[in-house]
């Protein structure tokens, strides 16, 4: 790993005045795993209670049978490095994230631990912790600005001038039973 994966948990009980409607949803920010090290991450993705990778770049590694014999799902979302995601990625991520999360909100695994979605791109520095913010905008209703910040905090680095400007004039396409904003404390 070239870098810690960074576990984004969002209420994480430091969050105020969160209605009780919003699920928690959590995120495993990483770089791209190769293949020589895919049984790294998937031993940090087994501890953290990973249950879908979903990797935004090309791919670094091919084997989905380990994957698979995990119990993780990939799920394909490519975009180029550099440019916001165009609709037919959005739509596919909000899926993702209101199944594991709203339709599935009381999915536990095994040994207790809360279902994870892990998104990754190459440096996990652009393309991934931009989809987390975008979630945190649906899910939460965090403003973009409060996003990025929390996002920030955990993983240095994350989200560049030009994803910032995306995120903030970045318009929320789904209802969803909670319209108030995140405030994070």
């Amino acid at each position: 790993m070239s870098s810690r994966p960074t576990l984004v948990v969002y209420p994480n009980g430091k969050a105020t005045d969160v209605p009780k409607q919003i699920p928690q949803l959590r995120f495993l920010i990483m770089d791209a795993p190769r293949e020589s090290n895919l049984h790294v991450y998937i031993q940090e993705c087994t501890k953290n209670g990973v249950t879908d990778i979903v990797r935004v770049c090309e791919p670094t590694y091919h084997n989905i049978a380990e994957l698979k014999n995990a119990g993780i799902t990939l799920h394909d979302l490519a975009y180029d490095d550099g440019t916001s995601p165009p609709d037919n990625i959005l739509n596919s991520w909000l899926d993702i994230i209101e199944e594991r999360f709203v339709v599935d909100k009381a999915s536990t695994l095994p040994n207790d631990i809360p279902s994870t979605v892990a998104v990754h791109c190459i440096a996990g520095l652009g393309r991934a912790p931009v989809l987390v913010a975008i979630a945190l905008m649906e899910f939460c209703r965090c403003d973009a600005a409060i996003a990025v910040k929390y996002i920030r905090d955990l993983r240095r680095g994350a989200i560049n001038r030009k994803q910032l400007t995306y995120l903030q004039d970045y318009k929320c396409r789904r209802q969803t039973s909670s319209g108030a904003c995140c405030v994070i404390s």
